[in-house]
């Protein structure tokens, strides 16, 4: 579904510095004034099922990534620039054409404004957040102390990527060979997939580099020595088109081609919510769904709505129309968001999601997992018959 770009309305609040001020900062609501008068009733779908605002946290800030979720903002949506939000109808793109719902969507970013807090946390410090964006690799670790039950996959195969410069690395066609040649790899901050590479011996522990380098200086000033961990649906265009400095195409090799099962960036509820908030999760799931089929389908008026956002955010991270571009043809064109054939649009393997949980139990020393693939994933509030689009 294509609709109309939306002309956000601006709410100042006060910036507070420091992860827990982020968080607080962001229950933050846009009031629009001084006006005291009690707006009509709503009246749909969800409507007295759901809350009257559904927030949902992201893990990062806009991106494309995230499209499925921006591309359920209704017209007339309300930005927040302080707390970094944006409200507005909630808008389900049905076959026989968009549905409000009766309750409004808020989408909080993450990142820098939350102080990197992981979401898994998050979702436990603000019961007002319904879902969360959460790696199912990094809910394993987190199980025992904020368990999350993932009901929505934004991403069939996940989109994080080894890359390196052909040109320095002329003989190198895949990660084993980086290792085997001795190239250097800056994977950021500690993860169950780090783990994994050096369990397995896909890398050495010595060529391993854990700090948080930045992007691209890190690359860049390296002349391509190194290798790098990213997302196959920003770096190869940031490096080539978007960095000066580089200006060249860089080559890379998906994660999930290594064979590291995760899912990536899929929505989440505290796990006593799949019972607590059974109803609205069963009428609100297809949404999501539906919202994320919407996008694949047509992702150019939600690509422009969160370009404006980066830009309303103005937290220093930079993402153009361009970026966000290449990264939706490049979810389309590799079927990340969806397998050939898919029949259960944002769905868990179940089998997968078990051997997620052996493996990341097995490297990162998890002394107590989920029990099962059914209590880290669910697919139990899915519509099977909301497919992807073909490409």
């Amino acid at each position: 579904m294509r609709h109309p770009v939306r002309t956000p309305v601006m709410c100042r609040t006060a910036r507070v510095a420091g992860a827990l001020a982020a968080a607080a900062l962001l229950a933050v609501a846009c009031t629009g004034g001084d006006d005291a008068s009690t707006p009509a009733p709503r009246s749909g779908p969800l409507a007295g099922v759901c809350p009257d605002v559904v927030i949902v946290q992201t893990d990062w800030e806009p991106e494309a990534e995230h499209g499925g979720l921006y591309a359920l903002v209704g017209d007339g949506a309300q930005v927040n620039a302080g707390a970094r939000s944006v409200r507005g109808p909630l808008i389900d793109p049905a076959p026989d054409g968009p549905v409000d719902t009766g309750v409004d969507l808020e989408v909080r970013s993450g990142g820098s404004a939350i102080g990197y807090v992981p979401v898994e946390s998050l979702l436990y410090s603000d019961p007002s957040v319904l879902l969360g964006m959460v790696r199912l690799s990094e809910a394993v670790t987190s199980w025992d102390a904020t368990p999350t039950t993932a009901v929505l996959a934004m991403f069939d195969t996940s989109p994080l990527a080894v890359y390196w410069d052909p040109e320095t690395h002329p003989g190198v066609d895949s990660v084993a060979d980086l290792a085997a040649a001795g190239v250097p790899l800056f994977t950021g901050r500690p993860s169950p997939f780090v783990d994994w590479l050096v369990a397995t011996g896909v890398v050495n522990p010595d060529l391993v580099d854990l700090s948080d380098a930045p992007k691209p200086a890190t690359f860049v000033a390296a002349g391509g020595a190194v290798a790098e961990v990213g997302f196959v649906t920003a770096e190869p265009y940031l490096y080539e088109f978007e960095v000066p400095q580089w200006g060249r195409p860089v080559r890379s090799e998906l994660v999930a081609d290594l064979g590291f099962p995760d899912y990536f960036q899929n929505l989440a509820v505290r796990t006593a919510d799949i019972t607590g908030e059974q109803a609205c999760l069963e009428a609100l799931v297809p949404v999501l769904q539906r919202g994320l089929a919407a996008y694949l389908a047509d992702p150019d008026a939600t690509n422009d709505l969160i370009v404006s956002l980066v830009e309303d955010y103005a937290t220093g991270w930079v993402y153009t129309a361009g970026a966000a571009d290449y990264a939706s043809r490049e979810m389309a064109a590799r079927n990340l968001v969806a397998a050939p054939g898919d029949t259960l649009l944002g769905g868990f393997d179940p089998l997968r999601v078990t051997e997620l949980i052996d493996v990341v139990t097995d490297v990162s020393g998890v002394a107590a997992p989920p029990p099962s693939a059914g209590d880290l994933a669910t697919n139990a509030f899915l519509d099977p018959g909301v497919r992807a689009p073909d490409p």
